[in-house]
């Protein structure tokens, strides 16, 4: 029901070349060798009225120029894979042929610890299909995805042999060159990319993918490691509402110009398309300023919130909890996910750490409440009343994130734009009753 119309193509193309100019402004060494690009499919279905039904970002990637699609080490065809296991397995594979990788960039920065976990488990597999040009599998793929990379795996016994004499294979190992990421580092965004920042060559710089949505391009990061971008005022017709004001039920409108840096804000945009005063159900922080104009850094969704005895808990809240608990255990969480039960009025934290000798659960969780309760005086207060149980934690086996998001996917949602909800009641979790039982065993 977005209306995407050639005129909001037109400007989508025009918003890509902008940021695409901005990343080579910001770091010229990132467009010197290959990319590797992971992005929805262009079309992933039809309506009654067969219009097609798919992933901007990956109509974007259909329609640049030939050479510089030629850049690129995975074809757009992949995309269109619908087993998401053989899709990421070629999407590695396509990457391997080359150590000259420069550039990554995708929408959710768990997509490349998939691909260092299946790196992992698929190691012998991987070194074999490098060195004789094979892959088992390809005879499955539709005849349009088969086409696309069969001249792009070749044999590279060269190559295979160098990889297999690395002890251990990351990023950093395997593409020594990465000079820039390019991805959503904000929200529940910022967690795994935590994780995959250890795993990158040390000289590689982060830039912010920018706030947008399907319906509209909120921001541009105009450097690498900055949190907020510009918004583009010649396509949006902004408008904000302070999020106390909002949650108190007495919205006062603000324009661009009436924003102030640290305060956050629900956003509402009214575009060319034709979407008049639309509430988009975000709510974003004004980062500082450039010139006069506020700089936006997305913080997360508007429904990000739960209230089991009044603490009303935001998942912003629970992500800089998480990061303040792990640091004392030199913790990089890939994943979390605290779910709210409201039958019971108790909260558990599920975590992926990132590695196999994790602390005890409890002592994690006694770090984990402190630190909530110092970033919400609300929580703070119902647990020392005793109105609010201690949190539980339950650790998750490595590649448990991949496993959750693909249960997300067949649930409904878009891979290409899965951001997952770090704070969720149970009762909205894609998790049965049985799997979150399992799920709270002592073992991981």
């Amino acid at each position: 029901y977005v209306p995407i119309t050639p005129s909001i193509l037109a400007v989508t193309r025009a918003e890509q070349k902008i940021f695409s100019y901005l990343q080579y402004r910001a770091c010229p060494a990132a467009f010197e060798g290959r990319t590797l690009g992971i992005m929805g499919a262009a079309i992933e279905g039809h309506l009654d009225s067969r219009h097609a039904v798919g992933s901007v970002s990956g109509h974007m990637y259909r329609s640049m120029p030939r050479f510089v699609k030629a850049r690129f080490v995975v074809p757009p065809d992949v995309a269109t894979v619908t087993d998401y296991e053989q899709k990421y397995l070629l999407i590695l594979r396509l990457a391997l042929e080359t150590g000259d990788i420069t550039y990554m960039g995708a929408p959710n920065p768990s997509s490349f610890l998939r691909l260092t976990a299946l790196l992992q488990s698929h190691r012998e597999l991987l070194m074999r299909s490098v060195a004789s040009g094979t892959l088992a599998g390809l005879e499955t793929l539709a005849p349009g995805v088969r086409d696309a990379v069969a001249g792009r795996i070749t044999a590279q016994p060269a190559r295979a042999a160098a990889l297999d004499r690395l002890t251990t294979l990351t990023f950093a190992t395997v593409w020594p060159s990465i000079a820039m990421v390019t991805t959503w580092t904000g929200g529940s965004c910022g967690i795994a990319l935590g994780a995959l920042r250890g795993q990158l060559p040390g000289t590689t710089r982060v830039m912010e993918l920018g706030y947008q949505s399907t319906e509209f391009r909120g921001t541009f990061a105009l450097a690498v490691e900055t949190p907020g971008g510009l918004p583009p005022l010649h396509h949006t017709f902004f408008e904000f509402v302070e999020a106390s004001a909002w949650d108190a039920g007495r919205p006062e409108f603000l324009t661009v110009d009436q924003v102030e840096p640290g305060r956050r804000y629900h956003v509402v945009v009214t575009t060319s398309a034709g979407l008049y005063r639309y509430f988009m159900n975000d709510l974003v922080e004004v980062a500082g300023r450039h010139r006069h104009t506020p700089l936006l850094r997305f913080v997360q969704k508007g429904r990000g919130v739960t209230n089991l005895t009044g603490e009303k808990l935001y998942e912003a809240q629970v992500i800089e909890a998480v990061h303040r608990a792990a640091r004392p255990f030199a913790l990089e969480p890939a994943f979390v996910l605290m779910l709210a039960d409201e039958s019971t009025s108790t909260y558990t934290m599920f975590v992926e750490g990132g590695r196999d000798d994790l602390p005890p659960a409890a002592a994690f969780a006694d770090a984990f409440d402190a630190a909530l309760g110092a970033g919400n005086l609300e929580y703070h207060a119902k647990r020392a009343s005793g109105r609010l149980a201690a949190p539980t934690v339950a650790w998750l086996q490595s590649g448990a994130s991949e496993v959750y998001k693909a249960a997300c996917v067949r649930a409904g949602q878009r891979e290409g734009q899965y951001k997952p909800a770090p704070l969720l009641y149970v009762r909205d979790s894609v998790l049965s009753r049985e799997a979150l039982e399992a799920l709270r065993s002592p073992e991981p």
